[in-house]
Protein backbone atom coordinates (compact mmCIF):
# COMPACT_ATOMS: atom_id res chain seq x y z
CA UNK A 1 0.00 0.00 0.00
CA UNK A 2 1.25 3.51 -0.92
CA UNK A 3 2.31 5.87 1.79
CA UNK A 4 -0.04 8.88 1.52
CA UNK A 5 1.65 10.84 4.22
CA UNK A 6 1.99 14.57 3.27
CA UNK A 7 4.75 17.06 4.06
CA UNK A 8 5.48 17.73 7.65
CA UNK A 9 5.19 21.23 9.12
CA UNK A 10 8.99 21.72 9.34
CA UNK A 11 9.32 20.70 5.65
CA UNK A 12 6.61 23.17 4.54
CA UNK A 13 8.13 25.93 6.67
CA UNK A 14 11.61 25.31 5.22
CA UNK A 15 10.21 25.34 1.67
CA UNK A 16 8.36 28.61 2.24
CA UNK A 17 11.48 30.15 3.74
CA UNK A 18 13.55 29.18 0.71
CA UNK A 19 10.91 30.58 -1.69
CA UNK A 20 10.73 33.82 0.33
CA UNK A 21 14.51 34.26 0.23
CA UNK A 22 14.55 33.71 -3.54
CA UNK A 23 11.62 36.12 -4.06
CA UNK A 24 13.28 38.86 -1.97
CA UNK A 25 16.59 38.42 -3.84
CA UNK A 26 14.94 38.55 -7.27
CA UNK A 27 12.76 41.52 -6.23
CA UNK A 28 15.78 43.44 -4.97
CA UNK A 29 17.63 42.80 -8.21
CA UNK A 30 14.65 43.99 -10.27
CA UNK A 31 14.28 47.19 -8.23
CA UNK A 32 18.03 47.88 -8.46
CA UNK A 33 17.91 47.30 -12.22
CA UNK A 34 15.00 49.72 -12.65
CA UNK A 35 16.83 52.39 -10.60
CA UNK A 36 20.00 51.87 -12.63
CA UNK A 37 18.09 52.27 -15.90
CA UNK A 38 16.37 55.42 -14.58
CA UNK A 39 19.69 56.90 -13.41
CA UNK A 40 21.37 56.12 -16.73
CA UNK A 41 18.46 57.67 -18.64
CA UNK A 42 18.65 60.80 -16.47
CA UNK A 43 22.42 61.02 -16.91
CA UNK A 44 22.11 60.60 -20.69
CA UNK A 45 19.44 63.33 -20.84
CA UNK A 46 21.52 65.67 -18.66
CA UNK A 47 24.56 65.02 -20.88
CA UNK A 48 22.54 65.88 -23.99
CA UNK A 49 21.40 69.17 -22.45
CA UNK A 50 24.82 70.11 -21.05
CA UNK A 51 26.67 69.25 -24.25
CA UNK A 52 24.10 71.09 -26.36
CA UNK A 53 24.53 74.31 -24.38
CA UNK A 54 28.32 73.91 -24.22
CA UNK A 55 28.61 73.30 -27.97
CA UNK A 56 26.68 76.50 -28.75
CA UNK A 57 28.98 78.56 -26.53
CA UNK A 58 32.15 76.85 -27.76
CA UNK A 59 31.17 77.39 -31.39
CA UNK A 60 30.44 81.09 -30.89
CA UNK A 61 33.69 81.74 -29.04
CA UNK A 62 35.98 79.72 -31.33
CA UNK A 63 34.56 81.44 -34.44
CA UNK A 64 34.91 84.95 -33.00
CA UNK A 65 37.70 87.50 -33.05
CA UNK A 66 36.56 88.84 -29.70
CA UNK A 67 34.00 88.16 -26.99
CA UNK A 68 32.47 90.37 -24.33
CA UNK A 69 30.67 89.12 -21.22
CA UNK A 70 28.07 91.45 -19.70
CA UNK A 71 25.40 91.36 -17.00
CA UNK A 72 23.56 94.16 -18.81
CA UNK A 73 23.99 95.37 -22.38
CA UNK A 74 21.59 98.31 -22.36
CA UNK A 75 24.58 100.65 -22.71
CA UNK A 76 26.62 98.45 -25.05
CA UNK A 77 26.99 99.54 -28.65
CA UNK A 78 29.56 97.43 -30.42
CA UNK A 79 30.16 95.91 -33.82
CA UNK A 80 29.26 92.29 -33.27
CA UNK A 81 27.97 89.43 -35.35
CA UNK A 82 26.51 87.31 -32.58
CA UNK A 83 24.78 87.88 -29.27
CA UNK A 84 23.69 85.15 -26.88
CA UNK A 85 21.58 85.61 -23.78
CA UNK A 86 21.59 83.15 -20.89
CA UNK A 87 18.66 83.25 -18.49
CA UNK A 88 18.98 82.41 -14.81
CA UNK A 89 17.71 78.88 -15.52
CA UNK A 90 20.34 78.42 -18.20
CA UNK A 91 18.04 78.83 -21.18
CA UNK A 92 19.96 80.08 -24.23
CA UNK A 93 18.59 82.70 -26.64
CA UNK A 94 20.27 84.16 -29.72
CA UNK A 95 19.77 87.67 -31.08
CA UNK A 96 18.00 87.68 -34.43
CA UNK A 97 19.34 90.66 -36.39
CA UNK A 98 16.34 90.69 -38.74
CA UNK A 99 13.63 90.42 -36.09
CA UNK A 100 15.67 92.56 -33.67
CA UNK A 101 14.88 90.33 -30.72
CA UNK A 102 16.18 87.31 -28.85
CA UNK A 103 14.91 83.92 -29.95
CA UNK A 104 15.22 80.81 -27.71
CA UNK A 105 17.59 78.29 -29.31
CA UNK A 106 16.01 75.25 -27.67
CA UNK A 107 12.38 74.72 -26.72
CA UNK A 108 11.10 73.70 -23.29
CA UNK A 109 10.94 70.08 -24.45
CA UNK A 110 14.72 70.08 -24.85
CA UNK A 111 15.34 71.20 -21.27
CA UNK A 112 12.40 69.47 -19.61
CA UNK A 113 12.67 70.06 -15.86
CA UNK A 114 16.46 70.46 -15.96
CA UNK A 115 18.14 73.50 -14.45
CA UNK A 116 21.33 74.56 -16.24
CA UNK A 117 23.96 76.69 -14.55
CA UNK A 118 26.25 78.50 -16.98
CA UNK A 119 29.53 80.06 -15.82
CA UNK A 120 31.73 82.08 -18.16
CA UNK A 121 34.88 83.96 -17.27
CA UNK A 122 37.93 85.38 -19.04
CA UNK A 123 41.02 83.29 -18.42
CA UNK A 124 43.29 85.45 -16.26
CA UNK A 125 46.42 83.82 -17.69
CA UNK A 126 45.42 83.88 -21.34
CA UNK A 127 43.30 86.83 -22.55
CA UNK A 128 42.24 85.03 -25.72
CA UNK A 129 40.60 82.20 -23.79
CA UNK A 130 37.40 81.83 -21.78
CA UNK A 131 36.65 79.42 -18.97
CA UNK A 132 33.36 77.69 -19.68
CA UNK A 133 31.60 75.64 -17.02
CA UNK A 134 28.21 74.00 -17.52
CA UNK A 135 26.32 72.21 -14.74
CA UNK A 136 23.03 70.40 -15.22
CA UNK A 137 20.70 69.79 -12.27
CA UNK A 138 17.74 67.44 -12.15
CA UNK A 139 15.52 67.08 -9.10
CA UNK A 140 17.80 69.63 -7.40
CA UNK A 141 20.81 67.32 -7.77
CA UNK A 142 23.83 68.03 -9.95
CA UNK A 143 23.78 65.27 -12.54
CA UNK A 144 26.30 66.40 -15.16
CA UNK A 145 29.09 68.93 -15.51
CA UNK A 146 31.35 69.94 -18.37
CA UNK A 147 34.22 72.39 -18.12
CA UNK A 148 36.81 73.57 -20.60
CA UNK A 149 38.87 76.50 -21.82
CA UNK A 150 37.79 77.81 -25.22
CA UNK A 151 39.97 80.02 -27.41
CA UNK A 152 38.82 82.74 -29.79
CA UNK A 153 39.61 82.43 -33.50
CA UNK A 154 43.33 81.72 -33.86
CA UNK A 155 45.63 84.38 -35.28
CA UNK A 156 43.20 87.27 -34.85
CA UNK A 157 44.61 88.76 -31.66
CA UNK A 158 41.09 88.68 -30.22
CA UNK A 159 40.46 88.72 -26.49
CA UNK A 160 37.75 87.82 -23.98
CA UNK A 161 36.59 90.85 -22.00
CA UNK A 162 34.16 91.31 -19.13
CA UNK A 163 33.67 89.83 -15.71
CA UNK A 164 33.17 86.38 -14.23
CA UNK A 165 29.49 85.65 -14.80
CA UNK A 166 27.04 83.06 -13.51
CA UNK A 167 23.53 82.57 -14.88
CA UNK A 168 22.27 81.85 -11.34
CA UNK A 169 22.73 85.55 -10.59
CA UNK A 170 20.02 86.59 -13.04
CA UNK A 171 21.29 85.91 -16.53
CA UNK A 172 23.90 87.54 -18.72
CA UNK A 173 24.93 88.20 -22.31
CA UNK A 174 27.80 87.09 -24.50
CA UNK A 175 28.57 89.36 -27.45
CA UNK A 176 31.04 88.24 -30.09
CA UNK A 177 32.56 89.65 -33.26
CA UNK A 178 32.84 86.97 -35.94
CA UNK A 179 35.99 86.38 -37.91
CA UNK A 180 34.31 85.36 -41.15
CA UNK A 181 31.93 88.30 -41.65
CA UNK A 182 33.38 91.58 -42.92
CA UNK A 183 30.08 93.44 -42.74
CA UNK A 184 29.61 93.40 -39.01
CA UNK A 185 26.25 94.69 -37.88
CA UNK A 186 25.62 97.19 -35.16
CA UNK A 187 23.35 95.68 -32.57
CA UNK A 188 21.82 97.89 -29.91
CA UNK A 189 20.08 95.47 -27.59
CA UNK A 190 18.90 95.74 -24.01
CA UNK A 191 17.55 93.34 -21.46
CA UNK A 192 13.97 94.11 -22.54
CA UNK A 193 14.67 92.64 -25.98
CA UNK A 194 14.70 89.10 -24.63
CA UNK A 195 11.71 87.05 -25.70
CA UNK A 196 10.64 84.21 -23.47
CA UNK A 197 12.91 85.22 -20.60
CA UNK A 198 12.17 83.14 -17.49
CA UNK A 199 13.92 85.41 -15.01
Amino acid sequence: MRNKRGFTLPEVTASLLIVAVIAVTVGTMIVAGIKLIANNTQLYRAKQIGDGVFDIIENRISCSVGVGLYEDISEVQADITSALYFSERGRVSVFDTLERKYIPLFGDEFYGTAFVEIQLAPDRNSPDMAEVNIKVYMDEKQVYTRSSHVKVLAGTGGVITGDDLNSRNGGFYMLSAGGDNNEQQLIEADSNAVEGDDR
